[in-house]
């Protein structure tokens, strides 16, 4: 079963409203000082350098979380004994396989202290409201993955592993 998502629509919305805001909050800042800078041009000059850089700053910031959140895709992947997971951003691509017979824990909460590296394979940013968390041990990798297979995929998941080889919660 093999299933394709990419990143949603909504972070890109909040997004362009934060850009707004950004931008609004600039304009606003620039007026005040223009207003109270009491005509001293060099202490209006001065500000008016630091909000520029603050917003060229700020706005960087989030075209880096717009390309990195936005422009993903992710293929969650159950293939014989493994589970592949793969997160797609431009051309870079980070593929994480797993033995179902190494997987620890397979649950909604996340785990009090969850074993590192972990891998953010989710589309959505800001809910936790399908958001799995895998643990998998074995002798030569280890790690966490935070994922959003569909309640389908992740019923064939807990079919496919090993009964007493993992903690099922819900």
């Amino acid at each position: 079963m093999t299933e394709k998502n990419s990143a949603g629509i909504k972070e890109a919305v909040v997004i362009a409203l934060w850009a707004f805001a950004l931008i609004a909050a600039y304009d606003l800042a620039d007026t005040a000082m223009r207003l109270y800078s009491g005509g001293g041009q060099a202490a209006a000059a001065g500000w008016n350098m630091t909000l520029t850089v603050c917003a060229v700053a700020a706005g960087c910031v989030i075209v880096y979380f717009a390309l990195t959140r936005c422009a993903a895709s992710f293929t969650y992947e159950a293939r014989g004994k493994d589970l592949l997971i793969t997160r797609k951003i431009g051309h870079r691509e980070k593929t994480v396989r797993i033995k179902y017979e190494h997987i620890v824990l397979f649950s909604r909460k996340r785990p009090v202290k969850p074993i590192k590296p972990i891998y953010k394979m989710r589309k959505t940013v800001f809910s936790n409201k399908n958001t799995y968390y895998l643990v998998y041990k074995s002798k030569s990798a280890q790690g966490t993955v935070v994922f959003e297979p569909s309640e389908t995929l992740a019923a064939e998941i807990t079919s496919k592993m090993k009964e007493g080889s993992y903690k099922w919660q819900k």
